[in-house]
C-alpha cells in the first residue's frame, strides 16, 4: 500500500497530478494537460456565474446559499492554483519517490510506513464520501421535494402554479433554464461532481503531505531510539559518527521539508482561515434561522464537511509540532549513556534542534494549532450573534 494511493487517483481524475515522462509520450502528456485546463477553466466560469447570479437573487435564503457557495468555490480554485505550483509539485515528488523505496523498509520502519498509508488512504476515501455527499444532497434533495409535490399537484392537494423545477445552483446561465432545463439540470451535475471532486483532491493534497511528514517523524524517532544497540553493533568510532550524520541528515531534511511546505501553504491558509468563519456563519445562519426546505440537508452536510476538514489540518499541524518536539526525548531514551563524550555532546546539539518547534503558519501572523480551529468556530460565533441581533432589528 502506497501512501499517495488514493490521493493520486483523485488528483489524476481533476487533471492535475504530474506523471513522469518515461509514463506516457508527449502528445498524451499535451492531452491530459489540456484536460486539466479546460476543466479549471469550467469551474472558472461557474464561479464567474454565481457572480453574475447574485444580480438577479431576490430571496434572502438563495442570497446567503450563493454567497456561501461563492466563498466556498473561490477559495477551492486559489487552492487549484496553488496546488499546481512547481515548488508544491517538487514536494509531492519527494513523497512519490519515497513511495518508490518503500519496499526496501524493515521492521518497525515498515511497520510505521504501513500504518501512516493505511491512515491516510482511509481519510482519503472518507473525506471522498463526505464531499460526494454534499454533491449528492445538493442535487437531489429539491429533485426529491419536487417530486413529492407532483404527487401533491396531481392528488389536488397543492397548485402546480407553487411548484417550480428545482435547479441546484443559482447561477446566470447563457440559455433559457425553463426552456432547456434538462440541459441546464445536467451542466449543475456535472459542475457539482467536478466541485466536489476539487474539493477532495485540494485537501487530501495537503493533509498527504503532513501525514507523511508524521510518519517521516516517527521513522526518525525509532532510528533514535535504537540508536544504542545499533552502535553497540558496530566495530569503530568512525562508523558510529557516520551512523549519527545519517540520522542528523534525516533530521534535516525534515526540518527543510516543513519550512518549504510553509513558504508555499502560509498564504494559502491565511485566505482559508480568514474565511472560513464566514462560510460556518452562512451555513450556520440558514441551518438555525431559516425554515426547513430542500437544501436543509444538504447546508447541514457541507457545515459537517468544513468542521471536519478544518479540524483535521489543525490537528495534524500541532501534531507535527509535538512530535517533533518529542525527538529530544527519542534520542534521551536511546541508550547514549555507553557512547563516548564526544558522541554524546553531539547528542546534546540533535536535542538542542529538535526543541525548536516544526510549525506551519497562516500567513505572517499566527502558527496553525488546534487553537486556530476553535479561534475560527468563535469567530463564526460572534459573526451568526451579530446577523442575529441586526435581524432582530
Amino acid at each position: 500500500m502506497k501512501h499517495l494511493q488514493i490521493a493520486k487517483w483523485i488528483m489524476i481524475v481533476t487533471g492535475f497530478w504530474t506523471f513522469k515522462k518515461e509514463y506516457f509520450t508527449k502528445q498524451q502528456h499535451l492531452f491530459y494537460r489540456a484536460y486539466g485546463i479546460i476543466m479549471q477553466l469550467y469551474f472558472s466560469c461557474f464561479i464567474g456565474a454565481l457572480c453574475v447570479g447574485l444580480k438577479a437573487v431576490q430571496d434572502n435564503i438563495q442570497l446567503i446559499d450563493a454567497i456561501g457557495l461563492l466563498i466556498f468555490c473561490s477559495v477551492m480554485l486559489i487552492k487549484i492554483i496553488i496546488c499546481q505550483r512547481k515548488s508544491v509539485r517538487s514536494i509531492m515528488n519527494r513523497i512519490v519517490d519515497f513511495d518508490d523505496e518503500s519496499d526496501t523498509l524493515t521492521g518497525k520502519f515498515r511497520d510505521i510506513y504501513l500504518k501512516n498509508s493505511r491512515y491516510n488512504v482511509i481519510y482519503g476515501l472518507s473525506l471522498f464520501l463526505v464531499s460526494a455527499m454534499c454533491g449528492v444532497t445538493l442535487v437531489f434533495c429539491d429533485v426529491a421535494i419536487y417530486s413529492y409535490d407532483m404527487k401533491r399537484v396531481k392528488s389536488g392537494d397543492l397548485n402546480s402554479s407553487d411548484v417550480r423545477r428545482p435547479l441546484p445552483y443559482h447561477i446566470w446561465r447563457p440559455i433559457d433554464e425553463k426552456k432547456h432545463y434538462y440541459r441546464a439540470f445536467l451542466l449543475d451535475v456535472l459542475t457539482a461532481t467536478i466541485g466536489c471532486t476539487y474539493n477532495t483532491a485540494t485537501q487530501i493534497v495537503y493533509l498527504s503531505i503532513l501525514t507523511f511528514i508524521l510518519g517521516q517523524i516517527k521513522i526518525l524517532q525509532v532510528k533514535f531510539e535504537q540508536m544504542g544497540a545499533v552502535c553497540s553493533r558496530l566495530g569503530s568510532e568512525q562508523e558510529r559518527f557516520m551512523y549519527l550524520r545519517s540520522l542528523i541528515v534525516e533530521h534535516q531534511n525534515i526540518i527543510s521539508f516543513v519550512k518549504d511546505l510553509d513558504e508555499n501553504m502560509k498564504y494559502l491558509l491565511f485566505v482559508e482561515f480568514t474565511i472560513n468563519p464566514l462560510q460556518i456563519t452562512c451555513n450556520l445562519y440558514e441551518v438555525l434561522v431559516f425554515k426547513v426546505d430542500g437544501m436543509f440537508l444538504f447546508r447541514v452536510v457541507l457545515l459537517l464537511c468544513m468542521l471536519i476538514q478544518m479540524f483535521t489540518l489543525t490537528w495534524h499541524s500541532n501534531e507535527i509540532q509535538v512530535l517533533g518536539m518529542a525527538i529530544s526525548q527519542s534520542v534521551y531514551d536511546g541508550e547514549w549513556y555507553d557512547l563516548s563524550e564526544k558522541f554524546k555532546q553531539r547528542l546534546l546539539i540533535v536535542m538542542m534542534r529538535a526543541q525548536r518547534p516544526l510549525t506551519l503558519a497562516v500567513g505572517p501572523f499566527f502558527i496553525l494549532t488546534n487553537s486556530t480551529a476553535v479561534t475560527s468556530v468563535k469567530a463564526a460565533y460572534s459573526y451568526l450573534a451579530l446577523l442575529n441581533n441586526k435581524r432582530g432589528d
